[in-house]
């Protein structure tokens, strides 16, 4: 580990599950602002790693240690799980689009407590930003207490 990957390492408290069909991301507004805003950092970063806090395993599902973001010039987003980690990866505009989008929902929450405030970035045939391997990713935001 170089002394530029220690000084792109993070901890965000935000909770993420493996379900087996989507990738699961949940945190509060500020949390998710945040993660979107590194979203958007990255072509001068290369790369940057969240380590997870908080999260705890849920009905058997495996939890996310990390989300390791990089920079990857002209590709579309890419959301994949490997050894407990989220790997997002992209060009940065199409990862300022997926920015955008998780923004919109942290800045728009229904403060009403039925409420659940969450949306789902999935591939489907003509997506203007990611990639046709990628993995789906529900996004949800809530207090941390709600999601563990």
């Amino acid at each position: 580990m170089t002394q530029n990957d220690v000084a792109n390492t993070m901890t965000i408290e935000l909770v993420a599950r493996d379900t087996g069909h989507s990738i699961e991301l949940c945190g509060s507004s500020n949390s998710l602002v945040a993660f979107a805003d590194s979203l958007t950092n990255l072509e001068k970063l290369k790369s940057i790693c969240f380590h997870l806090r908080g999260n705890k395993e849920k009905n058997n599902q495996p939890q996310l240690k990390q989300i390791q973001l990089e920079y990857r010039n002209r590709s579309r987003v890419k959301s994949s799980v490997y050894n407990e980690t989220l790997v997002i990866i992209g060009s940065q505009q199409f990862l300022n689009m997926m920015a955008d989008n998780i923004r919109f929902l942290a800045k728009n929450v229904d403060k009403s407590p039925s409420i659940t405030n969450n949306m789902k970035i999935e591939f489907y045939p003509g997506h203007i930003y990611l990639d046709s391997g990628s993995a789906p990713v529900q996004i949800t935001c809530r207090p941390l207490e709600a999601a563990a």
